[in-house]
């Protein structure tokens, strides 16, 4: 049977024999309706127990790879189960989805941030500040006190610790009254979009306003869950609602009126009360992503447009941006009719959260820990945006444009005459430095092609310098360094 057993590698006999049986049957080194020993002549021949050779013998015909006949014997299946594709084309399909793999990178998803140069990626926190410690302690003390019922399955909408801990927080901090029944805990913003799109889209309305330029992956989910997305131009003000398609009724519409991403702006209270106006006349929800609202640096906190019409607005927050993306746990809070189709809609998409990570929150919330690492955050993200304006200031002697206000954890910035082509992103990249395009984002690339994003959470201060500096080098086109703060 050219079986060889190695009685030294901790896998047992049993296992050895049936996958090497498997692997003969699958190569076709035993074709089908070939007869083999049996289990008294193989245990002979391999020197091992017979009862190895009836379990194996057992298992492979109750996986439709051999065939026993009373009297007679055991043979190979005529078309064993398994055998679906031969040893060569198992092959051919690794070393096919290997080679796409490293053609092309992932295909979904986030690829992985660059560490071999300056990369100025958005949306990622400073991960390094993470309350570690804080966030352990908090961890060990929700397991030692976590009873069985809670490792069951849990409410669609999220435990209500952690629902009363965000209502209790927003109110304080971000002027959102909300009962935390209208609260249902998300895996974070992506899933809460879905959600929104799917229990407001139908009856008639599928058409959405979305911001124009908008995070590039928003009008995909709207799509998948079926809504129907249609751009709506943003200006230093915000959203223009007075330029909206004629005639059209959307389901809802989508806005980041704290801070808008990519541009950064912070919408103004005309085109609010333009967008109430204009939600009332047509029985419109909105749709209010709070992104990035809890880091302003040179203004108090703006008011919501939840706080301003409760029952009109749905509102998305999130703890990737203040904590960690790996954690998965956001918000939205619903006007009180959608709760309900909210729930079912969750339900649906996932039963629940995990619960062990929500009474973890919870009670880091409850306990301060929340308040204060935002605080310390805030402080953190003031200094690098500092120094990113500095360095720009100081390397394009004020021509290069910061858009938008000064909040959050990236910036747009103009370069007037310049233009972010191809090349110029492959030549920034080549000396050090990864950047992204504004016009990644919009319908109107031309109308952005001066204009990158540079996201600078994760970043060091010298590493903002070190990447302005090159960034200086390709624009300009001249070389040397410039002093930056004194340096």
């Amino acid at each position: 049977m050219q079986i060889t057993l190695d009685r030294e590698n901790g896998i047992s006999l049993t296992e050895q024999v049936l996958s090497s049986l498997k692997r003969m049957i699958l190569d076709g080194a035993l074709g089908a309706g070939t007869k083999i020993p049996s289990t008294r002549e193989l245990a002979a021949e391999l020197g091992v127990s017979r009862t190895v050779t009836i379990e194996v013998y057992g298992r492979l015909e109750a996986e439709g790879f051999t065939r026993s006949q009373r009297g007679s014997g055991t043979y190979v299946a005529a078309a064993p189960i398994a055998a679906a594709a031969s040893a060569a084309e198992r092959s051919t399909a690794r070393r096919t989805l290997h080679a796409r793999s490293a053609a092309r990178g992932p295909q979904i998803g986030f690829e992985p941030l660059r560490t071999d140069l300056i990369d100025f990626r958005t949306g990622i926190p400073d991960l390094d500040a993470f309350p570690l410690t804080a966030w352990q302690r908090v961890q060990r003390q929700v397991w030692s006190e976590i009873r069985p019922r809670d490792l069951a399955y849990s409410a669609p909408e999220g435990r209500q610790e952690l629902r009363e801990a965000i209502s209790a927080y927003l109110r304080l901090h971000r002027g959102v009254d909300c009962d935390p029944g209208t609260i249902i805990i998300t895996s974070g913003t992506t899933q809460a979009i879905g959600l929104i799109t799917s229990i407001m889209t139908g009856a008639g309305r599928s058409a959405v306003f979305v911001e124009d330029p908008v995070t590039k992956d928003i009008p995909p989910i709207i799509e998948r869950f079926g809504g129907r997305p249609r751009a709506i131009p943003v200006d230093g003000e915000g959203l223009q609602i007075g330029r909206r398609p004629r005639g059209v009724l959307p389901a809802f519409v989508y806005c980041t009126p704290s801070h808008h991403y990519p541009l950064g702006v912070t919408m103004s209270l005309g085109r609010r009360t333009e967008l109430f106006a204009f939600a009332r006349r047509s029985h419109t929800w909105i749709v209010e992503d709070d992104y990035d609202s809890e880091f302003r640096y040179a203004t108090p906190p703006i008011s919501t447009l939840y706080e301003l019409a409760p029952s009109r607005v749905a509102y998305i927050g999130t703890f990737s941006k203040t904590l960690a993306p790996a954690l998965r746990i956001g918000f939205v809070v619903l006007p009180p009719e959608l709760v309900r189709s909210g729930r079912q809609a969750k339900w649906h998409t996932d039963l629940h959260g995990g619960t062990p990570a929500q009474l973890v929150l919870a009670r880091f919330i409850d306990e301060g820990g929340y308040a204060r690492h935002v605080a310390r955050m805030r402080k953190l993200y003031r200094a690098k945006y500092r120094a990113m304006e500095g360095a720009l200031a100081a390397s394009f002697d004020g021509r290069a444009q910061i858009v938008g206000d000064p909040v959050g954890m990236h910036a747009a910035v103009r370069f007037p005459g310049a233009k972010f082509s191809g090349e110029l992103l492959r030549r920034i990249e080549g000396l050090g430095a990864k950047v992204y395009p504004a016009a990644d984002h919009t319908r109107f690339p031309e109308r952005f092609s001066d204009t990158i994003v540079l996201g600078f959470g994760h970043l060091r201060i010298d590493q903002i310098e070190q990447g302005v500096e090159i960034l200086r080098r390709v624009i300009t086109g001249r070389a040397g360094t410039r002093r930056v703060n004194g340096r």
